[in-house]
Parts: C-alpha cells; sequence; structure tokens
C-alpha cells in the first residue's frame, strides 16, 4: 500500500472508534420494558415495542386459566421442568454449570421471562412465530416416561410422551458423556373429528437461548442442517444495506436433520429420529444480560427461539401420525457434541467466521477441534486451564517457527534493500510506473521474493483465527481460575474499577507486548508505514479491552513468544546480498522482463507528435493505437537474419 492507502486506513480506523464511542450510544432507542405480569403465552417484539397478546391459538377457544403442574425429569446432568400447560420442557437446569461466578444456582436454558423475551415450553406445537398453544394436558407418569394427552377444539388429539436417554454403565461416571443432556420426545397426532385436518403449517418449538455476556453475539443464533449445516448469527436477522430488519425467519426445508440454537457456550438441537420436509423459523428478541444491563442496551442485544415445522401432510378422519425428536440441551462442550448422531458436530460452528468461512474454513475447522482437545488433555495434566491455554500457545508458536523464521529472514534482506529502494523512490517520484519496474529489476538482480514475507503470514491466518474461535467459544473456561487476579478465564481480569472505569492488565501487557514486538522487526518500508505500524498496538488495546482474559492471555503469552523467537533471529548473521550470476532467470526476473517489454512497447506506441509526418488515406488499421494514430516511422531496408538493428 502507498501513503494514500495507509492513511485511508488510518482515518477510516479512527472514524470507527469515535462512532462507536460517540455516535453508537446517542443512537440507540430506549430500553425494552416488559411487563412483570406477562404469561409464557404473550409475546414481546424487539427493538423496545410494547408487549402485546397473540391471537389464539387455531381450533382452540377455550384457554384454561389454571397453569398446570409441573414435572421433574432427572439426569445426573440437568433437571427437566416439564409443564402440562403447552405440554413441553419449559427449562432445563444445569447441574455443572452455575448461573455466575460464586452462586449456587445452576445455569437455566430456555429460561423465561430473560430481559423482554419470553419463552415457551419446548415441544409446544404453534403456528408460525410466537403464536403457540394453549391447551391443559392431561398427564401420566409411566416406566417409560412421562405422557401428557390433549384435545383441540378442531378435533385434534395430541399424544406427547418425554423420557430421559438411559446412561450405558461403563458411562455414568464419564463427565463427556451426552446422555445426561438428551431427552426423547415423541409426537402423536391423531383426528379425531369428522374433516381432514391438514398438519403442515404446526410447528414444535425448539426453545430461546441468549448469551451470557454481551461479547457472545458472534456465536449467538440459530442452525439447521439438511445436508449442509447452515448456522445465521442473530444478528444476521439486522438490516444490512438496502436489506431491512426482519424480527423472524422462515424456509421450507427438503430434509431437515436437525436444528436449534446457541449461544457462546450453551446450545438446544431438536433431531428428528426420521428425516422429513418442513419448515423451520426463527425470531430473534431484545434481551438483557444480568449484571450487563446498561451494556445490554448499548450493544442492543438480541436472543433467538426456533420452531421445526412439521410434513405438509393431510390427517383424515381417525387416522394419526408418530413423529419421534431427541432434544439435546447441555453446553456447547466439544467433547459432548461429538459423541452426537448425524453429524451434530458441525454445530460447534468453529468455522462459521465472517469473511474467513469459505477462505479458510475447511481448515480453521479441523484445527480448532484439535487445539479444543490438546486444550482438554493439558488441563487433565496440570488441573488449571490457564497453564493448559500456555501450553498449548507454545505449541502453536512451536508449529508457525519455521514459518516465522522465513517470513523474519525475507524481511532482513529487503532491508538490506532499503537504502536502494529509498533512492530509486526519490529518483523516480514523479513516475511510479518506472519506479514498479526498477524495484522488481532490483528484487530480480538479488533474487529476493517480495512475497517470502506475506505468505506465511497468510498461512498463519487460519492457525490464528482457529485458536481464537476455539478459546472464544470454550465453555470449559467458563468460571475457571488461573492465578492471582485472574477469577475467570472467561471474563476480562478487571483487577479494580476507577469511576466506574474496569482496569484490566492483560490486555494493556499484551498492547505493551505487541509494541515491543513491532519495535523488534527489521525496519522495512518508509517511515510514515512504520509509524502506522506502531499504532496497531493501541488499536489492539482499544478493541480488545474486554476480551476475556484466556484470549488476552494467549495473545499475550504469545507475543513474549515471539518477541524470544524474534531475538534468537536477529542474532543470526544474514549474509550480505548477492547480485545473481547469470542463468536461469527467477519467477521475479521473468515478471521483470515482461514488464519491460510491455514497456517498450507502450513506448514504441506512443501517439503522433505535430511535428511528426502526417498519415495517408492508405493507412493500415494496425497501425492504429488505441489512443490514436500511431507515428509512423520511416521504412529501413530489410536486414538479414540473425542480425539485430
Amino acid at each position: 500500500m502507498d501513503r494514500t492507502g495507509w492513511i485511508g486506513v488510518t482515518t477510516c480506523a479512527v472514524l470507527l472508534v469515535l462512532w462507536y464511542t460517540l455516535v453508537l450510544p446517542k443512537t440507540l432507542p430506549p430500553p425494552p420494558t416488559a411487563s412483570p405480569k406477562a404469561t409464557p403465552t404473550a409475546t414481546t417484539p424487539a427493538e423496545g415495542k410494547p408487549a402485546s397478546a397473540p391471537p389464539s391459538f387455531v381450533g382452540n377457544a377455550n384457554k384454561p386459566a389454571d397453569p398446570g403442574k409441573t414435572f421433574e425429569l432427572s439426569t445426573p446432568r440437568a433437571t427437566f421442568n416439564v409443564v402440562s400447560r403447552g405440554g413441553g420442557i419449559s427449562t432445563a437446569a444445569l447441574k455443572d454449570f452455575k448461573r455466575a461466578m460464586g452462586s449456587e444456582a445452576p445455569l437455566i436454558l430456555n429460561e423465561p421471562n430473560r430481559g423482554s423475551g419470553l419463552t415457551h415450553p419446548i415441544g409446544t406445537l404453534g403456528i408460525g412465530s410466537g403464536e403457540f398453544e394453549e391447551v391443559l394436558y392431561n398427564t401420566e407418569e409411566k416406566p417409560d416416561g412421562l405422557f401428557l394427552t390433549g384435545i383441540h377444539d378442531n378435533g385434534l388429539k395430541v399424544v406427547k410422551r418425554f423420557a430421559t436417554v438411559p446412561t450405558p454403565e461403563n458411562l455414568k461416571s464419564d463427565p463427556n458423556d451426552p446422555s445426561g443432556h438428551l431427552v426423547s420426545f415423541q409426537l402423536r397426532l391423531e383426528n379425531t373429528g369428522k374433516e381432514p385436518l391438514p398438519i403442515g403449517n404446526y410447528s414444535v418449538y425448539g426453545g430461546a437461548i441468549a448469551t451470557t455476556h454481551t461479547r457472545g453475539q458472534m456465536d449467538t443464533g440459530f442452525f439447521w442442517k439438511q445436508g449442509n449445516f447452515v448456522f445465521k448469527r442473530v444478528d444476521w436477522l439486522k438490516g444490512f444495506l438496502l436489506r431491512p430488519d426482519r424480527e423472524s425467519y422462515e424456509l421450507d426445508v427438503k430434509q431437515l436433520d436437525w436444528a436449534g440454537v446457541k449461544s457462546e457456550y450453551f446450545i438446544m438441537i431438536t433431531r428428528p429420529l426420521e428425516h422429513r420436509p418442513g419448515k423451520i423459523w426463527a425470531r430473534r428478541f431484545a434481551t438483557t444480560i444480568e449484571g450487563e444491563e446498561e451494556q445490554s442496551i448499548k450493544m442492543q442485544t438480541k436472543g433467538i427461539e426456533c420452531a421445526l415445522g412439521l410434513p405438509a401432510n393431510t390427517l383424515q378422519p381417525g387416522e394419526s401420525q408418530v413423529f419421534d425428536y431427541e432434544i439435546y440441551m447441555g453446553p456447547k462442550k466439544f467433547a459432548l457434541i461429538t459423541q452426537l448422531p448425524d453429524g451434530q458436530r458441525a454445530a460447534m460452528g468453529y468455522d462459521k467466521v465472517p469473511m474467513m468461512e469459505t477462505l479458510f474454513g475447511w481448515i480453521i475447522k479441523p484445527l480448532a477441534q484439535l487445539f479444543v482437545t490438546l486444550l482438554t488433555t493439558f488441563n487433565g495434566w496440570f488441573g488449571n486451564y490457564g497453564i493448559a491455554v500456555l501450553l498449548l500457545t507454545v505449541v502453536v508458536r512451536a508449529i508457525m517457527w519455521p514459518l516465522h523464521a522465513k517470513a523474519h529472514a525475507t524481511s532482513k534482506q529487503m532491508a538490506q534493500l532499503t537504502p536502494m529502494l529509498n533512492e530509486l523512490r526519490a529518483k523516480y517520484e514523479d513516475d511510479p510506473q518506472k519506479m514498479q519496474q526498477e524495484q522488481m529489476k532490483l528484487w530480480a538482480e538479488y533474487g529476493i521474493n517480495p512475497m517470502g514475507g506475506c505468505l506465511p503470514a497468510l498461512v498463519q491466518m487460519p492457525i490464528f483465527i482457529a485458536y481464537f474461535r476455539m478459546l472464544s467459544s470454550a465453555v470449559e473456561l467458563r468460571h475457571e481460575p488461573f492465578v492471582a487476579w485472574i477469577k475467570d478465564l472467561s471474563m476480562p481480569d478487571t483487577i479494580t474499577s476507577i469511576g466506574g472505569f474496569d482496569i484490566n492488565l492483560l490486555p494493556v501487557l499484551m498492547a505493551a507486548t505487541s509494541y515491543v514486538q513491532f519495535a523488534m522487526m527489521p525496519k522495512t518500508g518508509d517511515k510514515n508505514q512504520r509509524m502506522i505500524f506502531m499504532m496497531f498496538p493501541l488499536m489492539f488495546l482499544y478493541f480488545c479491552y474486554t476480551y476475556a482474559s484466556a484470549l488476552a492471555l494467549y495473545w499475550t503469552w504469545s507475543n513474549i513468544i515471539s518477541i524470544f523467537q524474534t531475538w534468537v533471529l536477529n542474532r543470526r548473521t544474514i549474509p550480505p546480498l548477492k547480485k545473481l550470476r547469470k542463468g536461469k532467470s527467477s519467477w521475479i526476473e521473468r515478471l521483470h522482463q515482461q514488464a519491460e517489454a510491455a514497456r517498450r512497447t507502450q513506448a514504441e506506441g506512443r501517439p503522433a507528435t505535430a511535428s511528426g509526418p502526417s498519415l495517408g488515406s492508405n493507412a493500415s488499421p494496425s497501425s492504429f493505437g488505441e489512443k490514436g494514430p500511431r507515428k509512423q516511422k520511416p521504412k529501413a531496408p530489410r536486414r538479414p537474419k540473425g542480425k539485430r538493428r
């Protein structure tokens, strides 16, 4: 990039910081309000609009006032609360995960009335987004599960069965056994009326979820799989360019494998045991994060809910149909998800990186899976995830060492050419094209590949992204302490607060080590470019100040290792550059030759001047250039072949 390009990049970065700091808080809507007396049958639209009750469920005019009963289905890992009103799993309490640091209350999934988002029981029948049944089911507990039976006013009889999944004896003590988070759900529909009853408009509610902190929006969204895994972030529903905002999304699926919603740490997946066509829909809603209410409003934090449609079948009078599902409600933990059938490990979504998915997604996914496996292995050895992060960072830096050394060697070679390049810039300041040609010629003479420093950096990029993605969504790090002031690796390492401003130490160390790292690199480019590079640590500090301490710990430790590696490389003696002997041309020399040939061709095709000879009417088309007639030269006598002019 030239000076103008660097100035443009810096200007954009400064404007982005000013917009985020000064403009964004003033343009946000007021906080949404939710009625404390709201029931699960009401919905609150997003964008701070007042709540309103949805229309009655079709064929169900008699709404019961009885709130119904609640039953518990318990496993070693979770407690699933099944309610008779609406007939579904209202919440799942995860026994291995606490609601907050230092709290004894378990974390709740599908939690109702969280912020302004109102959820419904998982397994509840609905029509479209926000319209759900109000049937009060009769309940019966049997050895093979909890049965709920209800009849709608249109003659549709619904029988639901919920049961936990048996845990194999050899896996009862395995913390990575997913059966403790699974529920078997069977839905039986029967037409007890006298008219055909279409069921294609019905859907099964799949749950609602929101991020546990305001930094987790990137991994919060809905997903489905019909051959390929598709993930849409909750922010995807927000308008972009010419696309308006939309609160809900609906899609026809030819053969649905599974679908659900997830946040950065937790996930809910509903899997039909028999893949059928149908519809899926998702809706976003405004929500607030406990302990971060003001920041939630500023960041416009959203939650997401979804449902799986039934196939477009019609039940004749007396006819029935059965649909079987398996529901996972638990942590988004790779060791658990990878054991689920039908390729549900794809729901981890490591490769779903904005703007990088197409280019690097194929390699980011296996790398991230390898890194999380190594992370848990190192923790098993030392019993501390902080030490595991440090060890894994050493492994990653060791993998990238040959690439780092190659890029550093190229940089030192380029630095030796800097005085000559500066002379070329001064000599051809008014002729950039000539300057580039001479620069390529100089590289060719000394056998330097200018891409030698870029290609290693390009190869390192997917490794860095994979490690970053893994750490940012590793539920294993949640509420895990390291040392001293780092009490939770999933949160910033706040030491104290001054005037309401949190003092985080690791991001400051990260910026300082980044500055030292940049300063130790060979001095290439002009002063303006180097000055911009030295500003990068300050930009990193601003954007990464509220990073989870595990990410800041990784970046800081990686910088320290890189500083040591650069110190070792700087002590290596690079032989002085010598011009290459004439022989087989290098690719950069061949590129220079082609550029020189193009320059000569262009010089020969310059338009004629006023004093040049005029063209006659018999001038051939080949004597005209793109911009007009070429200057005609007097014909010279032919020379014998083999002799040059």
